[in-house]
């Protein structure tokens, strides 16, 4: 029998445990995450980069070029893994603004006024004159105020009792949503303006001016739509530019429907 060759044996061993380790190395280094390859990958760099040359010493050429192709790799990947890490996590989109609260949203709409006059006591005021509006509101925001709102309201509407006669109105106002609760928006609102009307036995003149002061509330219908009702007074005189300054003083409720944009 011939005696075996230790030399070569212990050789072959070391050259066995050596791929071994390789093929471990390799599987771990894909399956750690990208940050985690990187290192260790670059780490593994490093290492080769020392102990090639004595690997070729050692074990032969066959396992050098084994492990050179390995180092080579490692290098191959080694920019890709940093300009991934440099790019940090993918931006997540924004989330989506809540709904501005209706009671903080400028409105239009059209509205229904029908009014009766009557005579406060001790004064020259005119009773039992009806008459009607239609009337269109369009509002904006007060800067710097959430909930309040500057109003501009033409109406146009008749003297229907005890005499018919026209009349239009424009009035600005300003309203002021005080408390949204459910489904109600409730506001005050108050504010003046200009008539112009061809009654002339009761008001003396073609131009008078009013004032307006009343509350109401907006019932939300849905997101964007209310049904309004309201109750006003009124004051309608010339302002004195005529003689004599009767006036009217008139209790108003309205009605109508309200866009929140």
């Amino acid at each position: 029998m011939k005696p075996l060759n230790n030399s070569s044996g212990n050789r072959n061993l070391a050259i066995a445990i050596l791929a071994a380790a390789l093929s471990l190395a390799t599987a771990t280094g894909r399956a750690a995450s990208r940050s985690d390859s990187a290192n260790a990958w670059a780490s593994e760099a490093k290492i080769f980069d020392g102990f090639e040359p004595r690997m070729k010493d050692s074990f032969g050429a066959g396992v050098s070029v084994r492990a050179q192709t390995y180092v080579d790799a490692v290098k191959k990947q080694k920019p890709n893994l940093r300009a991934g890490l440099r790019q940090g996590p993918a931006e997540t989109a924004p989330k989506p603004k809540a709904p501005m609260d209706p009671a903080e949203r400028p409105s239009k709409g059209f509205h229904l006024l029908a009014a009766e006059s009557y005579r406060l006591a001790n004064s020259w005021e005119i009773p039992n004159i009806k008459y009607l509006y239609l009337a269109y509101q369009q509002s904006w925001r007060v800067p710097k105020f959430k909930r309040l709102f500057a109003v501009v309201e033409p109406r146009v509407g008749a003297f229907v009792d005890p005499k018919q006669a026209i009349v239009g109105v424009l009035d600005l106002l300003l309203e002021y949503r005080f408390l949204h609760k459910g489904p109600l928006i409730a506001f005050c609102e108050g504010g003046g303006g200009l008539i112009l009307t061809t009654m002339r036995d009761r008001l003396d003149g073609p131009v008078n001016f009013d004032l307006v002061a009343g509350v109401g509330g907006h019932w939300m219908l849905n997101d964007t739509t209310a049904l309004t009702t309201g109750f006003r007074f009124d004051h309608i005189s010339n302002g004195g530019i005529y003689s004599p300054n009767v006036g009217i003083n008139s209790h108003m409720p309205r009605v109508g429907l309200t866009y929140f944009y």
